[in-house]
């Protein structure tokens, strides 16, 4: 199939990329298309489909630095009027949410946990920038997706409390992926939005041992070793920093009402005490510790 152009309004052949009102770098948008990218609170739009390029851009140089400053700068109009109205409409939905679990019957739990330092969440997400960071699909807020967090309670369970994948109680929290008795598990773990406009930080891996770890060879063909003389590469990535966020899980069976407790319990302790998303041991992804 040949490649169809874009066409604008009328039928009209689109012109070539745009200028962003600054005057900067080329954006990979058709003229017909009036994106005011410049004032776009969708983080997740301008980490993903809102990258300005120009020739020459590379992802070792300033360019994708400034890529990245440009979404911490955004995160910033989360704290204007009506941003934060968007927030509040969204967690009245996750809200009403939970109401309606409610009034079927099924247990709920909801409760705002405080974020320890910095959060690092979808750092091996595909990006056009190298390192992910895990938004909201619709809102661009970001996010500790449902399944991180049901992830990790159940590593927990495993790790701590030596819950094994066969028990029963494990299977009716996380489920089972047994081919004979393979069943969804009875909790919906939500995924945990920011209870306040977020802060977004822009952070920085400085690994030294690059070519090293890349499994990289000299001209003999030997592997390179972790020496000194390899020169550190900078890698930048985005971070929720000291903002509180909203966890909430539900039983989508009456018959696991009485177990919400515990999968609360799991979920809460492995927050405080292993982190989520990357760097925990960094001290990254620690809340209400």
């Amino acid at each position: 199939m040949g490649h169809t152009s874009y066409r604008g309004r009328g039928g009209k052949r689109a012109g070539p990329p745009r200028r962003p009102s600054d005057g900067g770098p080329l954006l990979p948008f058709p003229s017909a298309a009036p994106i005011p990218t410049d004032r776009c609170a969708n983080l997740g739009l301008l980490f993903d489909r809102f990258i300005r390029w120009k020739p020459g851009w590379t992802l070792d140089g300033e360019d994708k630095k400034q890529a990245f400053k440009r979404v911490v700068e955004a995160s910033g109009l989360w704290q204007t009027g009506p941003a934060q109205q968007l927030l509040s409409a969204v967690q009245e939905r996750q809200n009403a949410i939970l109401a309606s679990f409610r009034a079927q019957g099924y247990a709920v739990w909801s409760e705002t946990l405080a974020m320890d330092w910095r959060l690092a969440v979808g750092l091996g997400r595909e990006s056009v920038l190298d390192t992910g960071f895990a938004t909201h699909r619709v809102y661009g807020l970001p996010i500790v997706p449902g399944g991180a967090l049901k992830g990790l309670a159940a590593a927990y369970a495993q790790l701590v409390q030596n819950t094994r994948p066969q028990d029963d109680l494990f299977c009716l929290v996380f489920g089972s992926q047994d081919s004979k008795n393979a069943a969804a598990g009875r909790m919906v773990f939500f995924d945990a939005l920011p209870a306040r406009p977020p802060r977004l930080k822009l952070d920085l891996m400085n690994p030294h041992y690059g070519d090293y770890y890349q499994k990289k060879t000299d001209k003999r063909g030997c592997p390179i070793p972790p020496a000194d003389y390899l020169t550190p590469v900078p890698v930048y990535f985005l971070t929720v920093e000291q903002t509180p966020f909203l966890f909430t899980m539900a039983a989508r069976d009456i018959s696991a009402n009485e177990h919400l407790e515990t999968a609360v319990q799991w979920l809460k302790t492995a927050l405080a005490e292993m982190g989520a998303g990357a760097k925990t041991t960094s001290g990254y992804g620690y809340f209400g510790g």
